[in-house]
């Protein structure tokens, strides 16, 4: 991610926040962090951790409501999302219409970074073009880290890579 230039950065799924400190961490004083968690449980220590941090605003609210959220904060697009909902997992109807929300509130050219222990979201995600892929063996379970990036012409649907 680059860290130079102010950001409004989604993250779907925090849970307890390990990846939004790092990133808080590095955001420039007029980025933005959006928090997407459904358990309330988490919802509640993220407000502890970032209650001194303007730049961070936690919602109680499903993924699915990613764009018009962002609207309604005054951000109407995102330069990155970041996610670790185990897209696996999702009934197929379901998962298209969230990675559709994903891609409305995101500005073009920006990106969708999230980490899976399958591939099988490339076979779905094909409104993004596939930027970057890298396997993590180490993590456990081994993941793979996937970056997509919306097309700058979002009138294109952009082809899947084949990586």
């Amino acid at each position: 991610m680059d860290f130079s230039r102010p950001l409004v950065i989604v993250e779907l799924g925090p849970g307890e926040g390990c990846h939004s400190r790092h990133i808080a961490r590095q955001m420039c004083s007029n980025s933005r962090l959006i928090l997407f968690e459904l358990d309330k449980d988490f919802c509640r220590h993220l407000r502890r951790q970032f209650h001194n941090d303007p730049r961070v605003t936690i919602l109680n609210v499903d993924a699915m409501r990613m764009a018009e959220e962002l609207e309604r904060l005054g951000n109407p697009r995102c330069d990155y999302v970041i996610s670790g909902i185990p897209f696996l997992v999702i009934e197929a109807n379901t998962k298209m219409r969230m990675l559709e929300s994903i891609r409305q509130g995101m500005a073009p050219g920006a990106s969708f970074i999230t980490y899976q222990i399958s591939l099988e979201l490339k076979e779905y995600a094909r409104q993004f073009h596939l930027n970057h892929r890298e396997y993590c063996l180490f993590n456990i379970p081994p993941i793979n880290i996937l970056e997509f990036l919306k097309p700058i012409d979002s009138s294109r649907v952009a082809p899947t890579a084949s990586t």
